[in-house]
C-alpha cells in the first residue's frame, strides 16, 4: 500500500509504476513565508531551478530535497504535500 494517495503523486519510470511524491504546498508555504525562490533555494541548499520545478509540478521532490525544504520553511513534509 502506499503511504501517500494518488494526487501527491506523480508516475516515472519507463514500464514501472513508481510513485514519488509532489509537492502541491509548497508554493503557499514559500510565500507565506515571505520568501522568493531564490532565498528558499539558499537557505534549503537547493538550486532555484529545483524550487520552479517543484511548485510547478514538473518533477517529483527527492526524500532529502522534501526534509530540507521543511527545514527551511520551518513546517513538516507533510505540510509541503498537502494541496493548498
Amino acid at each position: 500500500m502506499l503511504s501517500t494517495t494518488a494526487s501527491h503523486c506523480k508516475d516515472i519510470g519507463v514500464g514501472l509504476w513508481r510513485y514519488v511524491p509532489l509537492l502541491p504546498g509548497l508554493r503557499r508555504l514559500r510565500l507565506e513565508a515571505a520568501l522568493s525562490q531564490r532565498d528558499l533555494a539558499q537557505r534549503a541548499g537547493v538550486t532555484t531551478h529545483t524550487i520552479s520545478d517543484l511548485e510547478q509540478q514538473l518533477v517529483a521532490a527527492r526524500p532529502s530535497t522534501i526534509r530540507k525544504l521543511a527545514d527551511a520553511l520551518s513546517c513538516t513534509p507533510r505540510d509541503l504535500m498537502e494541496a493548498p
